[in-house]
């Protein structure tokens, strides 16, 4: 092996190479018998040895790995300075074969990144120009170093395959600048413009370019500055489709069902518990003991985020999945005197027991369930402006449904749990109707649903037992 490694230097020069040829050069300092000297053989031919040892990288297999670092600290929230360390750098060094320097944050941020957008905007703008339907998406948030930002992205749909791409086409930071109706409108506009003047789609209604790509539809949350601009911009273009955020409308209802009082009540006290077990390591110890003996494996708990869609319906979720530990650990500690002396211990050990409390966590859990597998449906990537027409028709059919099963009980025997279905069904589907009233045109959705590209001349169809027929789309609409 000492011999090979000599004989190509530009794998001697590797850290373990060098390792190698020490421990050879000693090998040979230590034996007895004569020992043949090591023959530097200059030798063009592969060894045997080199399909084990990586070959320096290429250029082009240096800017894909460039790349690929740039994705990963993208993706996981790694700031650039992160590869100046000494300690990822070795990662790098040691794991990617072949890698003679590793990216820098001067690499990343001065090279990387205009090569890669420069890729994603030419990309985008070949499916631009490509006769596409373009909508725009647009929403606001806060990073982590609160930073405002306010994001234009671009769905475009091919007018022939169907297929639907995105891209990302503006970010704008506006911290210290106040956030009103005719900033937002200032940069639609202004994006509007930009695109058309460099030939990517035309004006909405615009029919003079007939082959062209056309802008048709804005789309955004329900935040009144929002709201306010895409009135405005529909008054500029009234060919243009104003449509909200389906998802950020589910979002909202999930927010409307907290605010009944006994829902309200039974939120407040599963945070209370999951911040008594997650704040204290001692008694999520004791609780883990007890899921190991009764459940056979361990859950921890999900906490309620604010901005987190799905965590509302994951903490009760996750609640319930470990009921049958969390009942045994109030058997078990009910007399514990280091539990009574902490805060929140005593209501933890009170409201374990309760039936209220477990009725009133099953009730939340079956109301937002249906929400949130219309969230994870509205929010694919094949998702349509059929799919919002949909949403609202099965959930109203299913929470109607609800009601009524609740309000005539098989045992006629009227519960907590069946009162409280009734009355959250009934508050669910009043804002389901008010928020299909007030944020979707009836007159627009119901077209988009009949003229579904996947159903072709079928969606036209009205005869009585047809996908069109007028008790067909009332049964879309508010269910069967």
């Amino acid at each position: 092996m000492a011999n090979h490694l000599l004989s190509r230097p530009h794998l001697a020069k590797h850290k373990d190479a060098k390792e190698v040829l020490k421990i050879a050069a000693e090998a040979r300092g230590t034996r007895n018998h004569r020992s043949a000297p090591i023959q530097t053989v200059s030798s063009t031919p592969a060894g045997l040895m080199d399909q084990y040892v990586p070959r320096p990288q290429s250029e082009r297999q240096y800017k894909d790995c460039e790349e690929d670092v740039f994705k990963l600290t993208l993706l996981c929230s790694f700031s650039f300075n992160s590869l100046e360390s000494a300690a990822m750098r070795d990662i790098l060094l040691k794991w990617v074969g072949g890698l003679k320097k590793t990216p820098m944050r001067h690499d990343l941020s001065v090279v990387v990144l205009p090569r890669v957008h420069s890729s994603v905007c030419s990309e985008a703008n070949r499916v631009l120009s490509d006769r596409t339907y373009v909508s725009y998406q647009m929403d606001g948030y806060k990073t982590a170093a609160k930073t405002k930002i306010v994001g234009v992205l671009a769905n475009t749909v091919n007018k022939t395959t169907g297929k639907a791409l995105s891209d990302l086409r503006s970010t704008h930071d506006i911290t210290g600048v106040s956030e009103t109706a005719h900033l937002v409108l200032g940069l639609l506009g202004k994006k509007i413009d930009d695109c058309f003047e460099a030939g990517l789609y035309a004006r909405p209604g615009d029919a003079s370019v007939p082959s062209a790509s056309t802008l048709v539809a804005i789309v955004s949350d329900s935040a009144s500055v929002n709201v306010a601009a895409k009135r405005r911009l529909q008054q500029k273009y009234p060919a243009l489709i104003i449509l909200s955020c389906a998802a950020h409308q589910l979002n909202l209802i999930m927010g409307n069902i907290i605010t009944h009082s006994k829902i309200k009540e039974a939120s407040s006290l599963c945070c209370v518990l999951v911040g008594f077990f997650t704040k204290s390591a001692l008694f999520m110890g004791l609780l883990h003991v007890i899921q190991d003996r009764v459940l056979g494996r361990r859950l921890e708990f999900i906490k309620k985020g604010d901005t987190r869609w799905f965590s509302q319906h994951g903490m009760v979720r996750r609640i319930l999945d470990v009921k049958a530990a969390l009942t045994e650990f109030s058997n078990v500690y009910f007399l514990h005197a280091g539990i009574k002396k902490t805060k929140q211990g005593p209501d933890v050990l009170k409201m374990l027991p309760s039936w209220e409390y477990w009725e009133m966590v099953e009730v939340l859990r079956s109301s937002l369930q249906p929400l949130v597998v219309a969230l994870g449906l509205t929010e694919k990537r094949t998702a349509h402006l059929r799919s919002v027409v949909d949403m609202f028709g099965r959930l109203h059919a299913f929470y109607d449904n609800a009601a009524a099963a609740a309000a005539t009980p098989p045992d006629g025997m009227v519960t907590l749990a069946t009162t409280l279905t009734v009355e959250i069904s009934r508050n669910i589907i009043c804002y389901l109707q008010w928020r299909w009233s007030f944020y979707y045109d009836a007159g627009l959705m119901v077209p988009a649903r009949i003229l579904d590209p996947s159903r072709q001349i079928a969606g036209f169809r009205t005869a009585a037992g047809s996908f069109a027929s007028p008790s067909s789309v009332l049964a879309m609409i508010v269910g069967p």
